[in-house]
């Protein structure tokens, strides 16, 4: 109630209140659950807040009161509205009322593994990992349990993604090749390119140009020319460059990508590389700019989800640029955000930035010894993505 607007927090929760009494009661009694005139102000409700709730939570409202008004025994169309109630939430930024949501659906459902899977991911996104593990965990083995290698693979890939936001290289690593493995073995073509860009991901961290480009380039290959996911994997081989310290050919593709239309959290990121690659070739007023838009956007979004992330990219931008203090304030902010959130990669890379601006120690980059044959091939698969980015349909947030 603390986290949604005022119009429909309170609704929100008392229909999720609602399904949880309806689930924790036997079938053969649910017909006496709920009196006649609760079931009319529950519709009453909804047609007040038709003028107010989005779409999406609407439909997914009236359909979950469907269901409890009925006095069916329909816990799996429940389950699929209270998900879609949390896929609203999430999208929207509202990360712990998604979470909460998510939970509830999959204790209703305590078989289906996709639900056990969106709950974990749904916890890891508010960074408690303890809960996630264990959510995942419970997909993995109900997966299994279920011979579903589709939802199994869905869980490793996301279970390993957790690993690498605790910064677990082993485990992350050893994970994602299982997931390829899943993949491959079960022709879960979708699958295998998420792997594969995510072990590009760990890859970059780990100072491996050459090995990054060959998980990247599988990773286009298994997408294909007009995959939604395209601009993401071009963001990535754009940071990864930086990262090599080849800001020229990555400033003008940043600067294309952060005119799409896409979730909050994706410029945030985007912005913040822009400011990087800006500082870098000392252009201080494209830095500026990012830097005033991120804050800007920091201060509106509900949740620091990859802000301690976004955060050290300014802060190395406002380091090459020469500006000390913005880079100690982006470097302390990130400190702040990423401790409670156990994001050990971004703490360690705001420590190290705190360090060298005490000892006046110039950046290193965090790819070394790259030849100019894998910069080269890198730049044309940059250029090939950005054309076939260019084509993409617009993204609209729900």
């Amino acid at each position: 109630m603390e986290e949604l607007p005022e119009p429909i927090a309170i609704p929100v929760w008392q229909f999720v209140r609602d399904f949880r009494l309806w689930t924790e009661t036997p079938p053969e009694q649910r017909r006496d659950l709920f009196a006649v005139r609760a079931i009319a102000n529950r519709r009453r409700l909804l047609t007040r807040l038709g003028g107010e709730c989005p779409p999406a939570m609407l439909s997914a409202l009236t359909g979950l009161s469907s269901v409890m008004s009925d006095n069916n025994q329909e816990e799996e169309r429940a389950a699929s509205h209270l998900l879609a109630i949390a896929e609203w939430a999430s999208d929207t930024g509202y990360l712990r009322t998604a979470f909460y949501v998510a939970t509830e659906a999959a204790l209703a459902r305590p078989t289906d593994p996709i639900l056990s899977y969106t709950a974990a991911m749904m916890a890891r996104r508010v960074a408690d990992y303890r809960r996630s593990e264990a959510w995942f965990r419970r997909s993995l083995a109900l997966a299994r349990k279920a011979g579903d290698p589709k939802a199994y693979g869905r869980a490793l890939l996301g279970f390993a993604n957790l690993h690498m936001q605790r910064f677990d290289v082993d485990a992350a690593r050893a994970m994602l090749l299982r997931t390829v493995k899943v993949a491959r073995r079960y022709s879960l073509w979708a699958l295998r390119p998420l792997a594969y860009h995510d072990l590009f991901l760990l890859t970059t961290t780990e100072g491996s140009l050459a090995d990054a480009v060959r998980y990247a380039s599988a990773a286009l290959r298994g997408y294909g020319r007009f995959h939604p996911v395209l601009p993401n994997l071009a963001h990535d081989f754009a940071w990864m460059l930086l990262c090599a310290g080849y800001p020229e050919p990555v400033l003008p593709l940043l600067k294309e990508l952060a005119k799409m239309q896409r979730p909050a959290v994706w410029k945030l990121i985007v912005l913040a590389n822009v400011g990087r690659a800006a500082g870098a070739l000392g252009q201080t007023s494209d830095f500026l700019a990012a830097w005033n838009e991120i804050w800007c956007i920091l201060d509106a979004r509900e949740s620091d989800e990859r802000a301690a992330e976004a955060l050290i990219s300014l802060a190395r931008g406002a380091e090459a640029l020469g500006d000390d203090a913005r880079a100690q304030l982006a470097a302390q902010e990130a400190l702040r955000i990423g401790l409670p959130r156990e994001e050990f990669q971004e703490v360690e890379a705001a420590e190290d930035l705190l360090a060298a601006l005490r000892e006046h120690r110039r950046p290193i980059p965090q790819i070394r010894g790259a030849t100019d044959e894998e910069i080269a091939s890198t730049v044309a698969l940059v250029q090939e993505l950005l054309s076939a980015i260019l084509e993409l349909p617009v993204y609209t947030p729900a």
